[in-house]
């Protein structure tokens, strides 16, 4: 039981880092409602919990984890633009990113061409919100976008080669 509170006390007293790499002390809201969002207090724990499921995966089960947790952090970026929060976004975008190369590598490496076009999707939609994101929130330094679209554009062609392949 006394486990339990101290990680309590430790996810909720968490330092974070933003997109410009900055250390913060976090500021995290208790929020009843349908989506826990980034800021939320209880965020820190999912992605725990999330980082297990993706370790005590099969192989099999790794990629659809991989989309679905990018999918979902791309789905939460944009609600954090609507709620006019840019940095979380920033950086929720850029986990989103992260977990959608990671599926592409593991496409790659795997050699599952059937997979590939999902993958190839999702990161077509993150790409298009990095553009948007680019003109439309208001950061003063904007070069994790490039970071993200560049690297993003990369894992593409390699996904798309592997389907002119196959063919």
């Amino acid at each position: 039981m006394v486990g339990i509170g101290i990680v309590s006390v430790s996810l909720l007293m968490a330092r974070t880092v933003n997109s410009n790499g900055d250390e913060s002390s976090s500021h995290k809201q208790l929020h009843l409602g349908d989506t826990v969002l980034p800021d939320h207090t209880l965020y820190p724990f999912l992605m725990a919990v999330d980082r297990s499921r993706l370790l005590a995966a099969s192989r099999v089960d790794r990629l659809p984890l991989l989309v679905s947790y990018g999918q979902r952090r791309l789905d939460l970026a944009c609600r954090l633009v609507e709620e006019d929060k840019p940095e979380l976004a920033t950086t929720t975008l850029l986990k989103a990113h992260h977990y959608l190369l990671q599926a592409a590598d593991e496409v790659i490496a795997t050699h599952q061409p059937a997979q590939a076009q999902t993958v190839l999707s999702q990161l077509s939609e993150l790409h298009e919100t990095c553009i948007e994101f680019k003109t439309d929130v208001d950061l003063i330094d904007k070069s994790a976008f490039e970071e993200i679209m560049s690297q993003n554009l990369s894992a593409q062609g390699r996904l798309e080669q592997l389907l002119i392949t196959e063919h």
